[in-house]
């Protein structure tokens, strides 16, 4: 429970999320008319499409409704896209 507790903290903390970031609209699941791996320009093509809204954070979601998009960028060693695994 102490990652919940700081990952909480963390999104509370203004220098890290400042409350102009866009927030999604309306979390939607199953088929967005792109086929699952569909490349797009960068993270505001995606947010502009209402793919996935947030700007730096790979996963959004609620933990109630669970994650509606996961975005892997490449950044990190271990970001593969396997079709039905990451």
């Amino acid at each position: 429970m102490a990652a919940e507790r700081f990952r909480r903290q963390l999104m509370q903390n203004d220098d890290f999320y400042p409350a102009g970031l866009p927030q999604p609209i309306n979390p939607r699941f199953g088929n967005m008319g792109y086929a699952s791996g569909h490349s797009f320009d960068d993270r505001q093509d995606l947010s502009k499409k209402n793919m996935h809204a947030a700007m730096f954070a790979g996963i959004s979601g609620t933990v109630y409704e669970g994650a509606f998009s996961v975005v892997v960028s490449g950044g990190y060693a271990d970001d593969v896209d396997e079709g039905d695994t990451m």
